[in-house]
């Protein structure tokens, strides 16, 4: 429950996001409009399918100790799902990292690691569709979980450190207006990296020292 509150509360963030590039970069390229307005669907679905997946497991099998543990839809809304668009991502920031730097090895590693990432976030839901298994006993498919959430973590430690060392190295030198945005980009780019890899990084602690609780969920 606590996950899917906070699910709802970043897909706000994220519409009013999608919102501020409509209004303010309405000439981008249609491939980048498409690949921003496609993560926003994509995240709605995704928010929907948890939302009644949590209404089975909460709502209509009310007082039912099964219904709690049931996987539901979450074999894809959850890992299917989190590690496509994580790899649209990465790999989009792979292009971009390819961009400034010129450096195919640097983009490719990231590349590499998000389809690895995606790889077994597809392995782990593959495996809860066919075994059907209740919450409680995902800790059997550590193998691809691990694989999912540690390949996450390294991509996004990766774009974190490429982009901010990329984009100091394009300041004046002079504390200009752009250098003050380019501080701000750096900021916002060492933030998100940051905390999307912090929270996998817990994800993965969890999942290794409380095989036997839910608690890795949550995150």
């Amino acid at each position: 429950m606590l996950g899917l509150l906070m699910n709802w509360g970043l897909l706000g963030v994220l519409t009013n996001q999608t919102y501020m590039y409509h209004i303010y970069y309405p000439h981008d390229r249609l491939s980048l409009q498409c690949l921003v307005y496609g993560t926003l669907i994509f995240e709605w679905v995704q928010t929907g399918l948890l939302t009644a997946a949590s209404f089975d497991n909460y709502v209509y099998d009310y007082g039912e100790l099964d219904a709690l543990v049931a996987i539901n839809n979450s074999w894809f809304s959850v890992s299917v799902m989190s590690a496509v668009i994580a790899l649209v991502v990465q790999v989009f920031y792979a292009w971009r990292i390819l961009r400034l730097s010129g450096s195919r090895i640097l983009s490719g590693i990231i590349a590499v690691l998000a389809v690895a990432q995606a790889a077994g976030g597809i392995a782990f839901g593959a495996q809860m569709k066919i075994y059907n298994p209740s919450l409680l006993n995902l800790s059997q498919f550590k193998g691809p979980v691990i694989t999912w959430l540690l390949g996450s973590i390294l991509a996004d430690i990766l774009i974190a450190v490429s982009m901010t060392i990329l984009i100091l190295k394009r300041k004046a030198g002079q504390y200009s207006s752009t250098d003050r945005t380019l501080d701000r980009i750096v900021r916002l780019t060492v933030e998100t990296g940051t905390m999307t890899a912090s929270i996998a990084a817990a994800d993965v602690i969890l999942c290794l020292a409380c095989p036997n609780r839910l608690y890795y969920l949550a995150p």
